[in-house]
């Protein structure tokens, strides 16, 4: 804990989880223990140990790992329009870009909606 008491935390990657349970299947002996000794599906942990599965919040906290969200900036929201004003140029070309895209995903969906009733 830190002078005000608040907790801290460290970040850790996926790849940080992965290697954990690496260790606790080290301890068991093999992955079939592990996964019988955590009531995990051995073919979801073998997955996971390949690299080819993320984590679940299950496997997470069975390493001693939460999963949270973090905000990275100022969130994105398409349902109002931002005041681009003091934005760099590299800001409002990815606005651009992703009204584009959502211009073009409902595009798409009207396409679909039409096909499917005709």
């Amino acid at each position: 804990m830190d002078a005000a008491g608040e907790r801290l935390v460290r970040l850790v990657t996926y790849d940080d989880v992965v290697a954990l349970m690496r260790e606790g299947v080290a301890q068991a002996g093999s992955q079939r223990a592990y996964a019988w000794a955590t009531c995990l599906h051995e073919g979801d942990l073998g997955q996971v140990l390949r690299g080819r599965k993320v984590p679940s919040e299950r496997m997470c906290g069975l390493v001693g790992v939460e999963r949270h969200l973090v905000v990275m900036g100022e969130p994105y929201s398409p349902v109002w329009e931002l005041d681009l004003s003091g934005a760099s140029v590299l800001d409002a070309d990815l606005h651009a870009l992703r009204q584009r895209l959502a211009r073009l995903s409902a595009a798409k969906r009207a396409r679909a909606a039409a096909e499917a009733t005709s």
